[in-house]
Order: structure tokens, then C-alpha cells, then sequence
């Protein structure tokens, strides 16, 4: 049987609406919301919601720099400097050795617990008051010349964003 859609009257209205709330979904919410947009950040996922993902990952030194801009808290015991990048084929001869020194910076970038990330993005979101829409995928988006219609399925209960 075919499911009906009913369609949703329009919970609010937004300069910008950031659709997925990983890392860089978070980061350029937060920077919108900080130069004064009106944004709106729409995930799937429940707020906090255990996140599978145990990946470590590794940001550049001036991604550090951005996230920390937006408000995000990075202490430095959740990161590990990269301070020499060594790139060398397996079997062949030469090698390229890239260091910190090399650009003038303290570091290359910084791996991270991807999850820890995520947890301190969210943590700046609730600081900054920034608005989110949790449990809401989106079920379509409709552009035209001028503004964007974005249609998402509430999936807690909750009208308001």
C-alpha cells in the first residue's frame, strides 16, 4: 500500500537552511549564525544520539582554527598535532617529508575523535542558541530563482525546531 504524504505547513522562515548536522554542517551553522544569518540546522539524527562512528579523524591546522572561531572548545588533550607528513610510494625511490616549519605554522592539522568532535559541535550550537531541527530528515526541497522550499518529516512529535 502506498504511503501518503501529508504535506507539513511551514514551521519557520530562514536566510539559510544547513541540511545535515555532521562536523561541517555544524561548523558552517555555527559561522552563519555568527555573522548574523538567520539559520536553521536540519539533521536526522536525534540531538546527542549515540553515534557508530569510531573514527579518528584528521582536520587541517586552519580547520582547528575554524571550528575554534565558531565557538567550538577543542582542549588540547582531544588532539594529536601532525607535524611531519612523510609521502613516499611503496618499492620506489623518493620521498617528500613536509613539516610544520616548512609553512611557518605550529602544526599541519590535528586528528580527533570524531565523535568528541561532534559532541563539543553540538555542545556550541546549544551555547549560541543556534536553532536545530533533531529527528527531522528531509522529505524535499524545491528551489526556485530566489528561495528554497525545505519539506521535513518530524519524527519526534515536536513542531518547533
Amino acid at each position: 500500500m502506498p504511503i501518503k504524504v501529508v504535506p507539513m505547513k511551514p514551521l519557520s522562515h530562514h536566510q539559510i537552511i544547513v541540511i545535515g548536522a555532521g562536523p561541517v554542517g555544524m561548523l558552517c551553522a555555527l559561522s552563519l549564525h555568527q555573522q548574523g544569518k538567520s539559520v536553521l540546522l536540519v539533521e536526522a539524527r536525534a540531538a546527542a544520539a549515540a553515534v557508530a562512528d569510531q573514527r579518528t579523524i584528521a582536520l587541517s591546522y586552519h580547520s582547528v582554527k575554524a571550528f575554534q572561531a565558531a565557538g567550538v572548545v577543542l582542549e588540547d588533550a582531544m588532539l594529536t598535532p601532525i607535524t611531519t607528513v612523510h609521502v613516499s610510494r611503496q618499492h620506489h625511490f623518493g620521498r617528500t617529508l613536509l613539516t610544520a616549519t616548512d609553512v611557518d605554522l605550529p602544526y599541519l592539522g590535528a586528528t580527533v575523535d570524531y565523535t568528541a568532535l561532534l559532541r563539543q559541535c553540538e555542545a556550541a550550537l546549544v551555547e549560541q542558541q543556534v536553532p536545530v531541527a533533531w529527528e527531522s530528515p528531509v522529505h524535499k526541497l524545491a528551489t526556485l530563482s530566489h528561495w528554497a522550499e525545505v519539506t521535513i518529516q518530524k519524527t519526534n512529535g515536536d513542531d518547533q525546531p
